[in-house]
């Protein structure tokens, strides 16, 4: 089962950047190097690598990234903080 290993990592938080597929090194990476990259970045990522493995690895599964999703998106975040800064007004 192909899947992303990390291998270049931003030296303050630690987190990749760049990745290879296990089944044949194809090189995956974000467009540019975030220290805390977006989770919309990291489904770049997947998606490409996904699209990668249906070509390259067709009859095997891909395991891509795993990552936490956030607790809300950001138009609830943007509610939140309009309704945090109106409370009591």
């Amino acid at each position: 089962m192909p899947n992303l290993i990390p291998v270049s990592f931003m030296e303050r938080t630690n987190s990749p950047f760049v990745w290879y597929c296990s089944g044949c090194q194809a090189v995956f990476s974000l467009e540019r190097m975030a220290e805390n990259p977006s989770i919309t970045e990291l489904r770049r990522v997947n998606a490409n690598f996904q699209t990668h493995c249906k070509a390259e690895h067709p009859n095997e599964k891909a395991a891509g990234l795993v990552f936490a999703l956030p607790k809300e998106d950001s138009s609830q975040s943007a509610n939140r903080i309009v309704r945090e800064a109106t409370e009591g007004k």
